[in-house]
């Protein structure tokens, strides 16, 4: 099975490119063939996006991708 990592760039952290890694990835699976690891920051941004995720909803906003650089 193939494993595709996604992992947050410049974060305080560097990622072990493993299901087992330390931020504890969520681990989804597209295809037969295919394990998609997400990987959370270690510097907890992903809070902050899913907040401003729940705010767009609450508010009736619409379908919002939260996007960091």
């Amino acid at each position: 099975m193939k494993e595709i990592h996604i992992v947050p760039r410049n974060d305080e952290d560097d990622h072990k490119l493993k299901i087992t890694c330390n931020c504890a990835p969520s681990l989804e699976y597209p295809s037969d063939d295919v394990i998609l690891v997400v990987h959370y920051p270690f510097d907890e941004r992903h809070d902050i996006e899913d907040l401003v995720e729940e705010l767009a909803i609450e508010l009736n906003y619409g379908d919002w991708g939260v996007y960091v650089k």
